[in-house]
């Protein structure tokens, strides 16, 4: 025998009020209509907000465009500096055929966050840095990173950031050399052709 629904008649709401409890007796049909409007009050409040982020991202791409057009960027007129590119230019005119540098690349470019807790931390932490020169084999394999040391990176925040590339390269397996500038560039080329054999 199939039981028919139960129609609620009446429903007992006990709402606490400041410290007071007030009790209230609400009809079924009374409980409905309020749930109808209830329901119809969040679909406009979803709907409201749904718009609300659409212009709200259209207005900040418009203005990105037009502040983008107002100016604002140059062209550098050279990517390295004058040690960087005498230490460049030496240390291609010494490397064994097959090797390749490249400068000023992103350390996210050359070592994966490997996947685990603190995937999205461990990535973030490497993303805006960089070191002076990556070294590649003929299939493009990282094989050895190298970082030119100024007098800006004895200032504590730039010994912070060496000290985590340092360990950072440890981990991943990948040689870093750190060349000082006003060391003879002889003797750390020698250094470097050493370790990519």
């Amino acid at each position: 025998m199939v039981k028919s629904p139960v129609k609620v008649k009446e429903l007992l709401v006990r709402v606490r009020l400041h410290g007071l409890y007030v009790e209230t007796h609400i009809s079924g049909w009374e409980l409905f209509a309020y749930m109808d409007k209830l329901l119809i009050f969040t679909s406009a409040i979803l709907i409201i907000g749904f718009v609300f982020e659409f212009l709200r991202k259209k207005s900040f791409k418009q203005e990105t465009v037009n502040f983008v057009k107002r100016g604002g960027y140059k062209k550098k007129d050279c990517v390295m500096d004058k040690r960087e590119m005498a230490f460049f230019h030496e240390l291609e005119r010494q490397l064994p055929q097959g090797y390749y540098i490249f400068p000023k690349m992103r350390i996210i470019d050359m070592i994966d966050a490997t996947q685990g807790q603190g995937l999205r931390y461990r990535k973030n932490k490497i993303m805006p840095k960089h070191v002076d020169f990556l070294i590649c084999n003929s299939y493009f394999n990282p094989v050895l990173a190298i970082e030119l040391n100024g007098n800006s990176h004895y200032r504590q925040d730039r010994a912070d950031s060496d000290e985590l590339k340092t360990k950072v390269f440890q981990v991943a397996n990948l040689p870093l050399e750190v060349v000082n500038v006003g060391a003879d560039f002889q003797e750390s080329i020698q250094r470097i052709k050493s370790l990519i054999h």
